[in-house]
């Protein structure tokens, strides 16, 4: 019939409009996650946290906007923003008790995020109050022990007595080894050796800080190298090993291309020299480490318009994600606005097909009844030929009438046929 070929055009289109910006809100799906995934361990990344916000609120993804709020109150935290970043912990935990979100972990980490930002603002009791939180509701079946590991760290962080401290860092080590995790173990032993030495146990803390040592070898963190060399020289009374620890710590702090790390390093050279009467070699090392101050300022300055930059870059992709988001829109409503008037064309088509049926039935219909009113005028005519002469029949047809005439001679026939009835 005429409508199949314009319906089955509108399915194709529809199906193509349908693929093209399933394909579009894919790949935006993918970067997203991808870039989530990426800013734990690449700062770079966190440019993008306002642009992943805007596509998981969007797609109506709720854990995975939780944990990118959770990213921007770390990186808020980082830089002294506490008020921010409590209000970013707060819009998180809020979304989570009433959106769609069933991960079980996602709470536990809402309360580790409170608990590290109240010791950051040395609010223990709070602190300590949403660690132990966060470590009783932790689903024991969960594979994730990353965050319970940090519970247990930022649970130990809240205490100043050793044992205390010890019993949380000790059972983090344990499970961060149970998972062959490297870069928490490394964290956790840290953590030990600090305490440790908090307390003036220096041979515990340097027992502890080796062994954190070699992970970090085996990782090729440079940065934490050049910190734990630093460490292990301030824990140090061998002069040979301060020098060789300071070295190692300022060759690491080259090797991350950190220049805060360098300074560090630089100025505990400058303080070993001068502890050990060696007050012009201190001197220039005090003078280099000036000389890497007015560096990092500089650096720091690059480094805040390459922010401006990044942050206009990824306010232009929002923007464009945005417009991209519209003339979508705008193509699917032009879109459908036309199949309307392909739809009200077709109407108006079978509007038409239908009167065209109905008059030809009607038509058909006359022609029928104008045939049977022939055949009964036939058989009429028939019948009075069959009784009167002709003219006399025309006569009566014409005009209904037949006048008399005046016949001076006739002959009658008086007759009787054999079954005329029947016949007749």
């Amino acid at each position: 019939m005429p409508f199949k070929i314009p319906l089955n055009c509108l399915y194709t289109a529809c199906l193509l409009l349908w693929a093209t910006t399933h394909l579009q809100a894919q790949k935006s799906d993918i970067w997203a996650d991808s870039t989530l995934d990426a800013i734990a361990t690449d700062a770079s990344k966190e440019k993008y946290i306002d642009t992943l916000l805007k596509i998981y609120q969007k797609n109506g993804d709720d854990c995975k906007w939780i944990r990118t709020v959770l990213h921007k109150y770390y990186s808020q935290a980082l830089v002294g923003k506490f008020k921010e970043a409590l209000q970013s912990i707060t819009q998180a935990e809020n979304k989570y008790r009433q959106a769609a979100c069933k991960n079980k972990v996602i709470l536990p980490k809402i309360y580790l995020a409170y608990s590290n930002l109240y010791i950051r603002i040395n609010e223990t009791e709070k602190a300590n109050y949403y660690a132990q939180l966060g470590i009783d509701i932790w689903p024991s079946e969960s594979i994730d022990k990353k965050g319970l590991i940090h519970l247990y760290l930022a649970k130990g962080d809240v205490f100043t007595s050793l044992d205390s401290q010890m019993t949380y860092f000790k059972k983090a080590y344990g499970l961060a080894k149970k998972i062959a995790d490297l870069k928490l173990q490394e964290e956790c032993l840290n953590r030990i050796g600090v305490a440790y030495a908090m307390q003036e146990k220096n041979d515990s803390a340097i027992v502890y800080l080796k062994k954190a040592l070699q992970i970090d070898l085996k990782r090729k963190d440079y940065g934490a190298l050049s910190s734990l060399y630093n460490n292990l020289a301030g824990l140090s009374t061998d002069y040979k090993f301060v020098d060789n620890y300071l070295d190692s710590s300022f060759y690491y702090a080259k090797l991350s291309g950190n220049l805060v790390d360098q300074q560090a390093a630089t100025q505990n050279r400058a303080l070993f020299y001068y502890q050990n009467g060696k007050y012009q070699e201190g001197y220039d090392k005090l003078w280099e480490s000036t000389l890497l101050k007015d560096s990092l300022f500089n650096l720091d300055k690059i480094q805040a318009f390459a922010e401006m930059e990044q942050k206009y870059e990824s306010e232009k992709k929002s923007n464009k994600i945005t417009q991209l988001q519209q003339e979508n829109l705008i193509t699917e409503l032009k879109f459908f606005k036309r199949g309307a008037l392909n739809f009200g064309l077709i109407a108006a088509l079978i509007g038409l097909v239908i009167i065209s049926i109905i008059f030809y039935i009607q038509n058909r219909k006359k022609q029928k009844l104008n045939i049977a009113l022939k055949l009964e005028k036939q058989k009429s005519d028939n019948l009075l030929l069959n009784i009167l002469p002709e003219v006399i029949a025309e006569e009566l047809k014409e005009n209904g009438k037949a006048e008399a005439k005046l016949i001076d001679e006739v002959t009658v026939l008086f007759t009787d046929f054999k079954d005329f009835t029947s016949l007749t």
